[in-house]
């Protein structure tokens, strides 16, 4: 094992016998050993020629008192030994002579690893530090730690340096650090008077949780600066500083409380937002941008939310006409994707079962839910067209007038998103069963299967005989043809045209040009079962050319023929329930689109019962003539 002089150059070899420290006087004349009158220069040598010992190492070592100063030893385990070294009787207090601190080697091979037990060690860390009253500034340097290198080849040392920390909030205490270090006051000053308001109120909670802690805990009331205060005129502030004097348990308690007041402030937020939207909370925490936001507890994230919650509601009268279309589209989409997921492997290709055996397909019910929410996505679309042109280029215009930035305009996708997380995209977020089905159109309406008042019955048969014109629309085959009947507008009307461009007008009781339900509410039909339920006799005949529409106006579709208009999907079967409350409105409005397409003659049989009740028992016949 080598020993290393002053500039780290080895000088001795495990093959010497004998070490003895040489102080080396300003004459160059070496003096041995620590007394003598010699004058120790401000350098310490260990080598070959300073041969003083005449005692082994085993039985002597360079001991404190021969080295001058404070000897520290520090061996591979972390623990250090110090002592200090004799008193400044034994130096010179001369700048000149002013020993200074060298870095030395292991005394002796008998300490390497294979040594007595002992010893400290194969590493061991030896210090000889000296005062630096007596030392000039120039050489004045600040106490380090030295370690010997892993090898003897090896010169490079590090350092540390050992200074005093000023004790603050441990990291692991954010909110607490954040706090102390002026977070409230910047949220309160940044976020309104409200915000302002609610930085007092924790400041004062805060204040209140530190008086309570130092009557429960002794060691801050020992040395807390908050305990030493009570006899000042003015109490210290609630800062970082301060905060570090309390026990660590005092400022957990006071991490978790902030913790708490800025969750409870955010919550706040939230809900705000989520008032704003029209959403519901669960919805904008699913979007991860948002959940990022609120679920931080640092005072700048309070900012943050602060800012965007008073951009969305500030942003309020803008998406008032968009909402309804935006959450009709969203619920649409969510019955098709339950009932996709719940009840079409149950009913996909087999009849959804009703309690007066309406013949209804589950893949009928799933190509209606699906036009339904295509339809619901044109209207969306068609009133974003109509959004942007009222309040983007409607703004621009406005701030062009005024001398205005026209490019502060807000965009669609940035007035109906919170933190560029676009809460209206239904592909995106979980998708929430609404509580009712929004339908496109309303089939319950449109079929006006209500019961007539006596007013109208004798309005409807007041003539003997009514005449109805039924005008259909051009087929396929017809594109293109010339149309020599038009209906006019007041209803009672047809206007003629021939070959010649010569127009006849012909009146009737009623000219509809009209679906099928406007065939049965408005022709004076409802009026004639009426009157048939009271005795009298009743006929209706339908008169025209072939392919004019008369069995379809009779009749209607084929497939329309077996359904009832006040029939009701059985979504129990005795076990449990089969199909949820929101995808029995999607079974109603397929079965209703097909009663709207049914013609007069099942329309008017299940009026009957409508005027006589269902408990009726009734006979009637039906027969076509060609």
């Amino acid at each position: 094992m080598a020993l290393h002089s002053a500039d780290s150059t080895p000088v001795g070899s495990t093959s010497l016998p004998y070490y003895s420290p040489m102080y080396t006087s300003p004459l160059g004349t070496p003096s041995h050993g620590a007394g003598g009158g010699a004058t120790p220069e401000t350098t310490v040598s260990w080598g070959r020629q300073s041969l003083g010992f005449c005692t082994p190492p085993r039985l002597r070592t360079p001991t404190v008192a021969d080295l001058g100063g404070l000897l520290r030893v520090r061996s591979a385990s972390g623990r250090r030994h110090s002592s200090r070294g004799p008193s400044a009787k034994l130096l010179s207090h001369s700048r000149e002579s002013s020993p200074q601190r060298r870095r030395v080697a292991p005394p002796s091979p008998c300490m390497s690893e294979g040594g007595p037990k002992q010893h400290l060690g194969n590493r061991l860390e030896l210090c000889f530090m000296a005062s630096t009253d007596s030392l000039p500034h120039s050489a004045i340097v600040s106490p380090r730690r030295l370690s010997m290198p892993k090898s003897p080849n090896r010169s490079s040392f590090t350092s540390r340096p050992a200074f005093n920390r000023i004790k603050t909030v441990p990291h692991e205490f954010i909110a607490l650090r954040d706090f102390g270090t002026g977070g409230s006051q910047r949220v309160g000053a940044a976020g309104g008077s409200d915000w302002e308001r609610w930085s007092n109120d924790l400041t004062a909670e805060v204040e209140a949780h530190v008086e309570a802690h130092m009557r429960i805990c002794s060691k801050c009331r020992v040395f807390s600066v908050f305990s030493k205060s009570r006899c000042w005129k003015k109490k210290p502030p609630v800062t970082d500083l301060t905060l570090a004097t309390l026990c660590r348990d005092g400022m957990q308690g006071l991490d978790q409380h902030v913790q708490t007041a800025i969750t409870c402030a955010k919550n706040v937020s939230l809900q705000a937002l989520a008032a704003s939207l029209k959403l519901s909370v669960e919805c904008l925490m699913s979007f991860e941008g948002i959940a990022e936001r609120f679920r931080d507890t640092t005072f700048a994230s309070i900012t943050t939310c602060a800012a965007e919650e008073l951009r969305v509601r500030s942003q309020a009268h803008m998406r008032e006409e968009m909402l309804p279309a935006l959450n009709d589209a969203g619920a649409a989409q969510a019955a098709v994707s339950m009932w996709r997921a719940i009840v079409a492997p149950l009913f996909g290709n087999r009849l959804v079962p009703h309690e007066r055996g309406s013949l209804v397909m589950g893949t009928e019910v799933e190509a209606f839910a699906t036009k339904e929410v295509e339809t619901q996505q044109a209207r969306v679309a068609s009133k974003i067209v109509e959004w942007e042109r009222c309040w983007i280029t409607g703004n621009s215009a406005t701030e062009k007038q005024e001398g205005g930035d026209s490019s502060v305009a807000k965009s669609f996708s940035e007035t109906f998103s919170v933190f560029g997380e676009p809460v209206f995209d239904y592909d995106r977020r979980p998708l929430e069963v609404p509580e009712s089905l929004p339908i496109s159109k309303d089939w319950r309406r449109e079929i006006d299967n209500g019961l007539l008042t006596q007013e109208q019955i004798d309005s409807g048969t007041s003539r003997p005989i009514r005449v109805v014109v039924r005008i259909r629309p051009a087929i396929a085959s017809e594109t293109g043809d010339k149309l020599t009947a038009s209906a006019n507008t007041d209803g009672v009307t047809v206007t003629f045209r021939g070959t010649s461009n010569d127009c006849q007008t012909l009146e009737f009781d009623r000219v509809l040009d009209a679906p099928q339900t406007t065939v049965f509410s408005q022709s004076g039909v409802k009026a004639l079962v009426h009157k048939a339920c009271e005795g009298h006799t009743a006929t209706i005949m339908a008169y025209g050319q072939t392919g004019a529409g008369k069995t379809y106006s009779l009749l209607g579709p084929k497939d329309c023929m077996s359904q009832m208009v006040d029939d009701m999907p059985a979504i129990d079967d005795g076990i449990g329930q089969l199909i949820p409350p929101v995808c029995t409105e999607l079974v109603d409005g397929t079965r209703l689109m097909k009663v709207a397409e049914q013609g007069l003659v099942p329309r008017c049989m299940q009026f009957v019962f409508s005027v006589l009740g269902p408990c009726s028992t009734v006979k009637v016949s039906f027969m076509e003539i060609y």
